[in-house]
């Protein structure tokens, strides 16, 4: 058999298609070869050809190689409302199909929440990764005290091989009246400049009006100034902030114009914005949707990573709250914030990170996962 074009040949017919690997070898150095799927790779070392089971994949010939070296995903939790605990913990695992190199990063984000509606008035709401290993992490959604989480959604992003990127969590359980301010840095500046930068919620607890709004500022090459303020825009109403978390992630914003495979951005929804009402939905749905267009044109259509950043509500229902990305295309996407049920809502706002995913790289094997169960905190 002959090897060429990222496809192995047998009497001039494609037997199947090759993959780039590399892995460590016994003298400790990381060496290359190729890699058929589901098999060991065969790496070249010393003019020997080893077969090895443990290997990392880079790029087959299909590869986008301005991808990003990532993968997405969202976990869901999903409860009988009529049985829901109190300070109930959830988890699933999510499994890579193929041993990555090395341990990843892990981001999440909170994508929608619904809680009940508790003697304390109070949103307490999580989420988190752990247990992160080369071939998977377990994703976690929680709630605590007497919160009773129904429903939830939580983003996730795996970070597999993008070296330049950096991402962190911010967290406070320190207020003063109006929120706090706070800076914010990075691990290693930047040396070309601020990069793009995206964050949103993935722990929130408030009390009083359900108000919170996170923004950041003052972006350069050694961080930035992070903003969680727990009143609403429309009144001015102040809640009770007890606690938050706050995901961000980092580009470099000269890679992001030279490969075009990452947008960052955000849509919102307020009394003033055009209100939307189903009355046949299933729940009654409705809620605001709209259209966002990217600052570039894709080469194919991105997955998205969503969070929360605000939202203000009146704490006499349920809480319920979701951004979703229904269609998405290589230009735009349409977005919707829904809230159903009787939960009264007054604005609503997500970010968003729009990313072409190297699907036949190294971040392409599909993760799935599947329901542990609750369990107490």
């Amino acid at each position: 058999m002959s090897r060429r074009g990222g496809r192995r040949y047998a009497e001039g017919e494609v037997v199947e298609p090759l993959y780039i690997a590399k892995a460590a070898t016994e003298d400790g150095g990381i060496h290359f070869g190729n890699v058929a799927e589901g098999k060991c790779a065969s790496i070249y070392y010393q003019e020997r050809v080893l077969e090895i089971k443990r290997f990392e994949v880079l790029v087959h010939a299909d590869s986008n190689v301005h991808g990003a070296k990532v993968l997405t995903g969202r976990y869901k939790v999903q409860n009988d409302h009529t049985r829901t605990r109190e300070a109930a913990r959830y988890s699933t695992a999510v499994n890579f199909e193929q041993l990555l190199f090395n341990v990843p990063r892990v981001a999440v984000g909170l994508s929608m929440i619904d809680i009940g509606m508790t003697k304390s008035c109070c949103i307490r709401v999580g989420s988190s990764a752990s247990s992160i290993r080369r071939d998977g992490f377990t994703c976690d959604a929680e709630s605590w005290t007497d919160g009773k989480l129904h429903y939830a959604a939580v983003d996730w992003i795996t970070i597999v091989d993008e070296p330049t990127w950096q991402t962190g969590l911010f967290k406070s359980s320190s207020f003063k009246k109006w929120g706090l301010e706070n800076r914010v840095t990075f691990d290693k500046p930047f040396p070309d400049g601020p990069p793009i930068l995206f964050a949103c919620l993935s722990s929130i607890e408030i009390a009083g009006k359900w108000a919170v709004r996170m923004y950041t500022t003052n972006i350069d090459h050694t961080g930035f100034t992070v903003s969680i303020v727990n009143s609403g825009e429309e009144d001015g109403t102040l809640g009770n902030l007890r606690s938050a978390a706050v995901t961000w992630i980092a580009i470099p914003g000269s890679e992001v114009m030279k490969k075009r495979n990452v947008w960052m951005g955000s849509f919102a929804a307020d009394t003033g914005s055009k209100f939307h009402l189903d009355k046949d939905a299933p729940g009654g749905w409705n809620g605001w949707k709209g259209r966002v267009k990217f600052g570039f044109e894709f080469r194919r259509a991105p997955k998205i990573f969503v969070g929360l950043r605000q939202f203000c509500g009146v704490n006499d229902k349920n809480f319920r709250l979701q951004a979703i990305t229904p269609s998405v295309t290589t230009s735009g996407m349409d977005w919707k914030l829904e809230k159903w049920g009787d939960t009264k809502l007054l604005s609503a706002g997500a970010n968003f990170l729009a990313i072409d995913v190297d699907t036949l790289g190294t971040s392409g094997f599909e993760a799935f996962s599947s329901l542990i169960g609750p369990s107490e905190r």
